[in-house]
């Protein structure tokens, strides 16, 4: 069980987030997990709370077959064959490769502001859906957009 006092306030947010869906793609979940202005989470924000996560194997970037040429960190035949029989389904990446996928996704950011991320989506692990639920009984929906 992970001590939820180690999380920042946005990876509390995002965890929450996550927990009836499971899994989200990027821009939704930094607008769910914005401030109640609405405003979506920054890409720096988001980036270092997701691989925090990540790091403590409470999420993972998820792909399919239709995302997968995408990545040119993924572009070698097993990966992409690997991926292919997955089909559709939403199917987390190994640490090391969502690790990967995030930092090509902030060089790519980086070069062009107006990047698309929405279809890089996020998937809790499952050992961690108990942790999502945690927090919901914890701090309850939404909390951070109360006024």
């Amino acid at each position: 069980m992970k001590c939820l006092s180690d999380l920042s306030e946005l990876q509390w947010r995002i965890l929450a987030a996550l927990e009836e869906a499971g899994l989200e793609n990027l821009p939704a979940l930094a607008i769910m997990a914005a401030d109640s202005d609405a405003a979506p989470v920054e890409w720096a924000s988001m980036k270092g709370a997701l691989v925090g996560l990540i790091d403590l194997d409470q999420v993972r970037v998820s792909l399919d077959a239709s995302h997968a040429g995408k990545i040119r960190t993924l572009k070698s035949g097993a990966q992409l064959s690997a991926i292919a029989k997955r089909g559709v389904r939403p199917w987390p990446m190994s640490k090391e490769e969502s690790l990967a996928i995030l930092a090509e996704v902030d060089a790519e950011l980086t070069a062009d502001p107006q990047y698309s991320t929405g279809w890089i989506d996020i998937l809790v692990t499952d050992e961690d859906r108990e942790t999502c639920a945690r927090i919901l009984d914890r701090r309850g929906y939404e909390w951070w957009r109360r006024c």
